[in-house]
């Protein structure tokens, strides 16, 4: 991917980071910016709005990653359900044990950056991903910072609680994440590679052929992540902060609705994702024929 593409691309992450903070200050920041005893001028502004950008900059960088880390467990049941499409049994919702690594990403993404063109469409897609990943994310953020925005502190002591939740809700998944407790983990997804955990992945949602009962979604697992403690929290302080009105209330909507769509796109392009990574060992130059 060019330098300067991907300068854009965290650029632009960090700036919704960064609209997150500027509108819960908006109204401490918009009076202090009336009471400044002489107006900026060009030339300040201009080394104003570079210094933001280089600030975004960073932080975009920063947040790609804590992005990933909120949604790494999603994307895994993701990967490795496609991984075991092609083992699925013919008429049948089980599948079969694997018995070699179903989805070899390193050796696909190696082979990839062995073409020029294949690599510049396989970082395409890595930036697609990454910018829905980070919609997804940070949309519930935006939402409940443009309620505190319009809000201006008129809920009382409940808007100083709403605006102290927003980075707890992250900050508790993230926590959540980063936990070993057996109560937690048995619930992710192993990598590819693992074939003992993944089959045990495969008994725990009745997937293999021998089990007994009718092979559970890839849904029943997605709903067990913890991302979604941030989504339900964040929507519940929103919906408080709307206080009555259906104008506030919209934005909540919107905002859920906004958020499941960024979720949405970003799964079907990390599975066009991998679609190309394993089309192109398959198909690409120098994959055997015949």
């Amino acid at each position: 991917m060019k330098t300067t593409e991907l300068f854009v691309e965290q650029v632009l992450i960090g700036l919704l980071v960064i609209s997150i903070v500027g509108l819960v200050f908006y109204h401490p920041l918009k009076l202090a910016y009336a009471e400044l005893p002489t107006k900026p001028g060009a030339l300040v502004e201009i080394v104003a709005g570079g210094f933001l950008l280089g600030v975004a900059y960073l932080i975009g960088m920063v947040y790609d990653r804590v992005a990933d880390t909120l949604l790494q467990h999603l994307e895994s049941h993701g990967r490795l359900h496609f991984a075991l499409n092609p083992l699925k049994i013919k008429d049948s919702d089980k599948f079969l044990a694997p018995d070699l690594d179903p989805f070899e990403d390193g050796k696909y993404r190696i082979l990839v950056l062995g073409n020029s063109r294949a690599t510049d469409h396989m970082d395409y897609l890595r930036s697609r991903i990454r910018l829905t990943r980070a919609l997804a994310t940070l949309v519930p953020g935006i939402m409940v910072s443009l309620l505190l925005a319009a809000d201006d502190g008129r809920a009382g002591p409940w808007w100083y609680v709403a605006a102290a939740t927003l980075p707890a809700a992250y900050a508790a998944t993230l926590f959540m994440k980063g936990m070993n407790c057996q109560c937690v983990k048995q619930y992710r997804p192993p990598k590819t590679y693992d074939l003992k955990k993944v089959e045990n992945y495969m008994t725990r949602g009745t997937m293999l052929r021998e089990d007994v009962g009718r092979a559970r979604s890839v849904r029943w697992f997605l709903f067990q992540d913890e991302v979604w403690f941030v989504l339900f929290i964040l929507t519940a302080v929103a919906a408080k902060l709307t206080r009555g009105s259906y104008g506030r209330f919209s934005i909540v909507v919107a905002g859920v609705a906004l958020t499941l769509i960024a979720g949405w796109a970003w799964w079907r392009i990390s599975g066009t994702f991998y679609s190309f990574l394993r089309d192109y060992e398959r198909y690409g130059p120098g994959a055997q024929t015949g």
